[in-house]
This record gives structure tokens, sequence and C-alpha cells, in this order.
């Protein structure tokens, strides 16, 4: 199956977060709730949730990306979610969320 599109809008966030310093991760962000290092831990545990969610292996799931650097934590973790929805059968499963099963079409273009 096609992951041309989620492979787009990951190298579209990788681009911005290839320009973060390290001394700019306890920066404020536009959303007040969080800063630069929690909003690159949301978007790499996105990633990360939704490859879990679809059936990737748990064991290349890794931790905090901001400190292996924001692009080396993304870069790991959308290669596994890449892996996964691109693997046979992935967007024929309905997973289990909790509230209701959806299709893997879904889940993918949640990730967009």
């Amino acid at each position: 199956m096609s992951t041309e599109y989620l492979s787009r809008a990951f190298a579209s966030t990788r681009s911005i977060l290839a320009t973060v310093q390290p001394d700019q991760l306890d920066e404020p962000t536009p959303c007040v709730s969080w800063d630069v290092r929690e909003l690159i831990e949301h978007f790499v545990a996105t990633a990360r949730w939704w490859a879990s969610v679809i059936g990737a292996d748990q064991d290349l799931l890794t931790g905090d990306a901001a400190c292996e650097g924001p692009v080396a934590g993304y870069d790991t973790n959308i290669a596994v979610a890449l892996e996964a929805f691109g693997s046979d059968g992935a967007l024929d499963r309905t997973v289990q969320l909790p509230f209701g099963g959806c299709r893997g079409p879904w889940c993918r273009a949640s990730l967009r």
C-alpha cells in the first residue's frame, strides 16, 4: 500500500524540525501549554503511537526524541510508522481505539 502522502506529511514536519537548535528547546510556542521540546515530543509520540496502533514492532519505537535530537528521534519513529502503514494488510485492519474501531485508511489520514 502506498504511503506517499504520509511520507510527504512527515517530510514537511521534518523540514521544520531540522531548523530547531538545541538552545531553542525550552522556548515557548504559540501553544501556551507547550514549549518547543514538548511540541517535538508530541509530533514524535504521535508517529510512534499510530505505528503502534497499526501493528509496528514495539522494540523499534523509541523514547525521548528531544534528547536524541529533534530530527534523529523523528526519523526513527517516522520510519517505523511508514513501514507499519506500508505493510501488507495494514490498511485493511480495523484497530480498536478508545472511541471505537477504525480502519487503517482513517488512521493513516489522522497522521497528516
